[in-house]
């Protein structure tokens, strides 16, 4: 399969992560990462160049030939550099992981966060950088960078927070403060499209799909939509927000101030108030007993058996399925991948979405539209933050002369 790349092509930009993440699956010869990438030999030799100098690719002997000078075959030298991807979106807690050159989990640790001041938020993150580089044994100079998942809507250009409810926080200058606090690039995007582009490169360690759609369902509901690698943007941040699509006109209010939005009646916030409601009203369910009921217990039970727990899960899943069907008719993508909170109900969730998608899709749409789970799970988010530093750190404009400084430093 040949990976496009038109969207870097318009731009006038060849990526080296291109090159890198052909090799992350398997080693290749020029030839054969100009055939796979569609760039010229020239181009390819140049980049493989660039790389095998500062030692992030390396000569791996011959490979077999029919008919005249055998290939050579270049390899990734996973070991070559490092990025640091931090969640934010974990309750109360930063997920922070320290991931190589193929995107291969090093080391990770799960840090509390105490208080939601900007500072004091920076100063854990920079505690829990230094935490995963000592577990994994890496030194500081072999790190290119850390990618943060904005905990709210955020300026993408420079990095800004322009709001997030859970921390109180306006017009945050998170980017800035990190890079201030760390001394290396630094990188952020909402979580959603980091979740995106982790399932888009890694998701299944094979070939990415030609575009993508991935819809996270927990506290809200969101979505992010990958053509060639880059996430579809409006004039904001995103190419929308799912969760705030009306699914039930004159449904229940929504906090957005609208009425009927998927949030009214797919969100955990509406999952549980449901289940609250139908054991008040008589249902009988193991979670009724328990002195508080979470989205994680119901999930839990559901897993388990519990007749309520289930048709909540289930409920969920149907009107997702439905948001999903409309995306589907407008956007007609190869894949939904579907992660979140959720994905540890997924056995429940995702059979009842993929069949309402059938019922509700235009079928010659729906036919050539795979909707899977996502493959990374939890993790999806800081992988993908790791990827969008390594994307930004060997990116290089096709008339650049020389390696950036960033480059320079990998290797050594």
């Amino acid at each position: 399969m040949q990976l496009r790349i038109s969207g870097y092509a318009k731009r006038g930009i060849l990526s080296r992560y291109l090159v890198i993440n052909a090799l992350r699956r398997r080693p290749l010869s020029r030839a054969e990462l100009a055939r796979d990438l569609g760039l010229s030999p020239a181009a390819i030799t140049a980049i493989a160049d660039e790389l095998l100098e500062h030692g992030v690719i390396r000569e791996d002997g011959y490979m077999r030939s029919e008919r005249g000078r055998r290939p050579m075959r270049l390899r990734l030298r996973e070991d070559s550099g490092y990025a640091v991807g931090v969640d934010m979106t974990a309750d109360d807690a930063l997920r922070v992981a320290l991931l190589d050159l193929a995107c291969t989990v090093v080391s990770e640790c799960v840090v509390p966060l105490r208080s939601a001041d900007p500072a004091a938020v920076v100063d854990a993150i920079g505690a829990a950088y230094r935490e995963v580089l000592s577990a994994g044994g890496v030194p500081e100079a072999s790190v290119l960078g850390v990618g943060i998942t904005s905990p709210g809507p955020m300026a993408y250009q420079s990095g800004v927070v322009e709001r997030a409810v859970l921390f109180g926080w306006r017009n945050v200058p998170l980017t800035d403060m990190v890079r201030a606090k760390l001394g290396k690039l630094v990188v952020s995007d909402l979580d959603v499209n980091l979740a995106a582009m982790g399932e888009y490169w890694y998701g299944d360690g094979g070939e990415p799909a030609a575009d993508l759609v991935y819809i996270t369902v927990g506290a809200g509901i969101a979505s992010a939509f990958l053509l060639d690698g880059e996430v579809r943007r409006g004039r904001h941040t995103s190419l929308g927000e799912l969760g705030h699509t009306v699914i039930a006109a004159g449904g229940l209010p929504c906090e957005c101030g609208s009425r009927g939005c998927l949030e009214t009646v797919a969100s955990q916030r509406a999952m549980l108030r449901w289940v609250h409601d139908r054991i008040r009203a008589g249902s009988r369910s193991s979670l009724a007993v328990l002195e508080a009921i979470t989205a994680a217990a119901v999930y839990e039970h559901a897993s388990a058996g519990d007749s309520l727990a289930i048709e909540a899960v289930e409920r969920v899943a149907y009107y997702v399925g439905l948001a999903t069907a409309n995306l589907i008719n407008l956007l007609s993508p190869s894949l939904v991948v579907i992660g979140g909170p959720i994905w540890p109900a997924m056995d429940i969730f995702l059979p009842v979405v993929q069949a309402t998608v059938a019922e509700a899709a235009l079928p010659e749409l729906a036919a050539y539209t795979k909707i899977i789970r996502s493959r990374l799970g939890p993790k999806a988010a800081v992988v993908g933050a790791a990827v969008l530093v390594l994307e930004e750190a060997f990116r290089v404009p096709v008339n650049a002369a020389g390696p950036s400084a960033r480059l320079a430093a990998v290797g050594h």
